[in-house]
């Protein structure tokens, strides 16, 4: 008789060092994963048997990466929601979905989640013109933080204003109008905490401890 049991098979979009990490924990468990890279010889394909390497919009190399596993996860936000819709309709299973994707991957819209879930953010408004910056800035006081809506990371899609000289300056310097932009109250915080808290298909939570983030030019340097 046999009594193996098998595991699901596991996949990660993304082949850069989140995804290297990620993969170093499942070897501990004795778990083997998958990645779909869009470059060759990836952090990740460096541990990983196995590597496909490949557009994520082109169609085939989706296919040929969701042949290869049962469950799907995401090394970061930077993809396309269509794309975990995609691979939703070949029967995989996708964590976050689409829809946690389509939220979190706003700056905007992920704002508005958590305000709305009585959660303390800063106030915030979203930027369809220059004049809405200054009547924030009337709303909220200087200085305010200009951000990208999409697609920031490590300072990178962010400018500080300390006066309206230096608005236009900072939505050419951001792309807008091509870029949606969003402003918000600026936080003069003392240091930056972190918590990961990880759930599993039954709703059981587990909470990771505590940890400070020490930043280098926007950049996490350092955590303890």
């Amino acid at each position: 008789m046999n009594t193996q049991i098998s595991s699901p098979r596991l996949g990660i979009l993304g082949g850069g060092q989140l995804a290297r990490m990620t993969i170093q924990a499942a070897i501990s468990l004795g778990v083997d994963l998958a990645i779909l890279s869009e470059a060759a010889d990836s952090p990740a394909g460096r541990l990983t048997a196995r590597e496909i390497v490949g557009a994520w919009s082109d169609t085939g190399v989706l296919r040929t990466f969701a042949d290869a596993v049962d469950v799907v996860t995401l090394e970061n936000e930077f993809v396309d929601a269509p794309i975990l819709e995609q691979l939703a309709e070949w029967g995989k299973i996708v964590l976050p979905g689409a829809n946690t994707l389509r939220t979190i991957q706003d700056k905007l819209t992920q704002k508005q989640a958590l305000a709305a879930r009585d959660l303390p953010v800063p106030q915030f408004v979203a930027v369809d013109s220059p004049d809405d910056i200054v009547r924030a800035a009337e709303r909220f006081g200087w200085p305010l933080i200009l951000k990208a809506r999409r697609n920031g990371y490590d300072g990178y899609g962010n400018a500080k204003l300390d006066s309206a000289a230096d608005i236009q300056a900072a939505l050419q310097r951001l792309g807008w109008p091509e870029r949606a932009l969003m402003v918000e109250q600026a936080v003069p915080f003392v240091r930056e905490l972190a918590v990961l808290v990880a759930r599993d298909p039954q709703g059981n939570s587990v909470i990771y401890p505590v940890v400070e983030t020490v930043q280098q030019n926007h950049i996490c340097h350092i955590v303890r």
